[in-house]
């Protein structure tokens, strides 16, 4: 009798899912990158700071040449047109019309553009600015060594950054003394509208380095030439000095034969 053989049995293989670990990202700070930032924050705040502080100098010189005019001659034109009107013999007719016209005009420009107002606005912005001229100069020149100094400078710095941004908003205009203004920076101011050359002081010094190293190396360059020179005469001296002596040598021995064979 034949015994049933049985079905070879199938292999079911399961592969495994892997499930991807995250591995957490640490970052790490670098000096030199604060360095570069609060470099970029210092150099656009000077440029910042500089500019409108400039510009609310010659806005406050505006306004303080035209005030005190104005209200100088207003005074003095009120008086004689009040003394005109107590004598009647102080100046003549024509002249007092002539004067209390005048006097009419200068009252209404003055109440109208408010010349002093404006001088008083103009001086305090001109104080708000030298104020954060001053914060900036103590952030620059207040020395940090370890990274927990820097970053809270850094932090200083973009603090006293957003005030420069909201006093930049609340910045009026004046179209004709901006271009005033204009004129001037470009015929007297030139490019030193700069709160202060903190920049091109650190160029200087960068500058400076580079010539003193440059200097130094040049100066070793010219050392190392003239000790290979002197070695170089040196090896020179020593052949030539062997080669005479060689020579010497030759002719005594050739001297030293003739005489040898003479004698024979």
């Amino acid at each position: 009798m034949s015994t049933p053989t049985s079905p070879n049995p199938t292999t079911t293989t399961t592969t495994p899912t892997i499930t991807p670990t995250t591995t957490p990202t640490t970052t790490t700070l670098n000096i030199d990158d604060i360095e570069d930032e609060i470099k970029c924050y210092i150099d656009k705040m000077n440029k910042d700071v500089g500019f409108f502080w400039w510009k609310r100098y010659i806005y406050s010189a505006f306004w303080q040449n035209i005030s005190t005019p104005i209200n100088l001659s207003i005074v003095i034109l009120t008086a004689f047109t009040t003394g005109q009107s107590a004598t009647s013999n102080l100046i003549s007719a024509n002249t007092s019309t002539i004067l209390g016209v005048v006097t009419l005009f200068l009252s209404i420009f003055n109440s109208f553009f408010k010349p002093y107002e404006q001088l008083s606005t103009n001086q305090k912005h001109l104080h708000d600015w030298a104020g954060l001229g001053e914060e900036l100069d103590e952030i620059f020149y207040d020395k940090v060594y370890t990274i927990d100094e820097k970053l809270f400078r850094l932090k200083k710095i973009e603090k006293l950054f957003k005030k420069v941004s909201n006093l930049k908003r609340t910045d009026e205009n004046n179209f004709f003394i901006d271009l005033l203004y204009l004129i001037i920076r470009k015929t007297c101011i030139g490019g030193n509208i700069r709160w202060n050359h903190i920049t091109d002081k650190k160029e200087v010094i960068c500058n400076n380095n580079k010539a003193q190293r440059l200097t130094m190396s040049s100066s070793v360059k010219m050392d190392k030439n003239m000790d290979k020179n002197m070695d170089k005469n040196m090896d020179k001296n020593n052949n030539m000095h062997m080669s005479s002596l060689l020579s010497i040598n030759n002719v005594n021995n050739q001297t030293h034969i003739t005489i040898i064979e003479d004698e024979v």
